[in-house]
């Protein structure tokens, strides 16, 4: 009787521990999608005027995606606080 205990408890301990290694993969997931969509904008833009000098970036875009980048800094806490179920 006590054997089956200990392999219940062992078989629950795995499934905690994979339930944490979902949600840690989940987190990762959501945090990179977050970081590529800040980052990438900004990033282009700035390609586009440091490689191509004969491409004239609207003022707009630039202010745009200044914006964005800067709304990372916001998007990381969010991220972080939320509670995620992982089912």
């Amino acid at each position: 009787m006590g054997r089956a205990l200990s392999v219940s408890e062992s078989h629950q301990e795995e499934l905690s521990r994979r339930k944490g290694e979902r949600k840690a993969a989940v987190d990762i997931g959501i945090i990179i999608t977050a970081f590529l969509l800040c980052f990438l904008p900004g990033f282009i833009v700035w390609l586009f005027q440091q490689l191509g000098k004969s491409i004239k970036v609207p003022a707009n875009v630039v202010l745009i995606t200044n914006c964005i980048f800067t709304a990372s800094s916001t998007c990381n806490p969010v991220i972080y606080s939320t509670p995620l179920e992982v089912g």
